[in-house]
């Protein structure tokens, strides 16, 4: 779009305050792009609404204009799904983070889209609760944003995703209306399920205002230990018959030896606190987390969890002695991505998905794929539900690179779909995967574009995000 006109910021201003929106080319330049990708377009303005109303102001303004409207909470996204990609309004949300409720009789919370999801957890736990989804990067998203892309990570597991713990939700839609989509109820039968709708559509629906989570009791006993094996499938052959077995683990992930050695280099080199963060080295090194309220039942998992993992090759296991060491398992593995964005300027991360049991074929097609093209790519995995990742530092500015790094990720996730896999099992799709939604989705991705027709007709808001234009 054309510069945005001099009448509509004050608008604009009116709405919010003049504190609270600026024009000025550094803040522009500061929310043109995510934390990681390498994506990057200047929005008109940037507007801090406080409340609802606000935001129902500021819809009713830009839908009439037909200006572009993009949410925004920590910028923690990887994809450019917060980026003006056609100009327009940032809609910056974390003045929104009011923890409104906790109610412990019913294990729910009450949250503006703000809330960065460590603060609610810190505020949970003094109740003995917490928000299971556990991302690395929860010490700055907001739920807003996991609500957004439907989120998940290290305890997906057992704990499942974003979407699984969203009982209602309150929505500004484009022409300003403010609606209140389910009820403070764990399950209902009444109509359709408009909740879930949201979650996951990436702000292109409607502008999440306030969200009631379901909290669960915080367990009281954890086993965790590294399986350290001799081949990277095997560790995922391992996976899949620790899922088939009936445990259930809370974490159960994979790191594979370029990304263990590299973060262990690149820790020591950078210090700090980063420091602490050290793996044992294996071809195969496989993070596993055991939990419940009852120690027994933990230790009968943990003789089947450890029969299992030796017949896949496990060479040692090594389990935490107390919680200190546990803590230490667990920063070493959510500091994998702190190290590598050090290696270069940029970094893509893909989380295709298959069923657990088809794991170790999308490891091999991830490191098939980087012997074809010439690139070092590093493998991570929330392996109990088939979610791999694969990690790609990058130069932007080396174009034979850039070249190579998009023929990696069309044959990796090509590959993926015709064995019946997903582009994205956690980080959405944002601006940087719309090419494969068709190819995934078939004939539901036309009734995708019917839906964000029907909820946004004038497509302000995050165009350029999930849909091909």
């Amino acid at each position: 779009m054309d510069a945005m006109d001099e009448e509509i910021i004050r608008e604009l201003a009116k709405i919010v305050g003049d504190d609270y929106i600026t024009t000025d080319d550094a803040d522009l330049v500061a929310y043109s792009s995510d934390v990681l990708s390498s994506a990057f377009k200047k929005p008109d303005c940037v507007v801090m609404p406080k409340n609802t109303k606000q935001i129902s102001d500021i819809l009713k303004l830009a839908n009439r204009e037909k200006i572009p409207v993009i949410a925004r909470g920590g910028g923690t996204s990887e994809l450019g799904g917060c980026v003006a990609w056609h100009g327009g309004i940032i809609l910056e949300l974390r003045r929104m983070n009011r923890i409104k409720q906790i109610d412990v009789d019913n294990l729910m919370a009450v949250v503006e889209p703000g809330v960065i999801c460590e603060r609610l957890n810190q505020e949970a736990r003094k109740y003995g609760l917490n928000f299971p989804p556990t991302v690395p990067t929860e010490s700055v998203a907001t739920l807003g944003g996991m609500v957004a892309s439907n989120s998940s990570g290290l305890r997906s597991a057992k704990y499942g995703a974003t979407t699984d713990y969203v009982i209602a939700l309150e929505v500004v839609l484009t022409d300003g209306r403010i609606v209140r989509f389910g009820k403070p109820v764990y399950k209902t039968s009444s109509g359709y399920d408009l909740v879930h709708l949201f979650v996951g559509s990436e702000g292109t629906l409607g502008i999440v205002t306030e969200i009631t989570l379901k909290l669960k009791p915080i367990p009281k006993y954890f086993a965790t230990a590294y399986g350290l094996f001799d081949s990277l499938e095997e560790s995922a052959r391992a996976v899949a018959e620790i899922v088939k077995s009936g445990i259930n683990p809370a974490g159960l992930e994979i790191v594979d030896l370029p990304t263990q050695q590299a973060t262990n280099r690149l820790a020591k080199k950078y210090g700090g606190k980063l420091s602490e963060a050290s793996f044992p080295e294996a071809e195969g090194l496989l993070l596993f987390e055991l939990d419940g309220r009852d120690t027994a039942q933990i230790e009968a998992d943990k003789i089947i969890l450890q029969e299992i993992a030796e017949k896949h090759g496990c060479k040692e296991i090594i389990w935490a002695k107390n919680e200190e060491e546990r803590e230490k398992m667990w920063f070493a593995r959510k500091s994998v991505l702190v190290t590598l964005v050090r290696d270069k300027p940029t970094i893509l991360i893909g989380d295709c998905i298959l069923p657990p049991s088809k794991l170790p074929d999308l490891i091999r097609i991830m490191q098939d794929a980087g012997k074809k093209f010439g690139i070092k790519v590093y493998i991570i995995a929330h392996a109990a539900d088939g979610n791999a990742h694969y990690l790609v530092p990058y130069d932007i500015n080396d174009e034979d690179e850039l070249r190579r790094l998009e023929a990696l990720e069309d044959e990796i996730v090509h590959k993926t779909i015709e064995l019946g896999g997903s582009v994205s099992g956690e980080h959405g799709i944002g601006q940087h995967r719309m090419k494969y939604m068709k190819p995934e989705h078939g004939e539901s991705y036309e009734v995708m574009l019917a839906i964000k027709q029907l909820f946004d007709p004038n497509n302000i808001l995050s165009p350029g995000t999930i849909f091909c234009e």
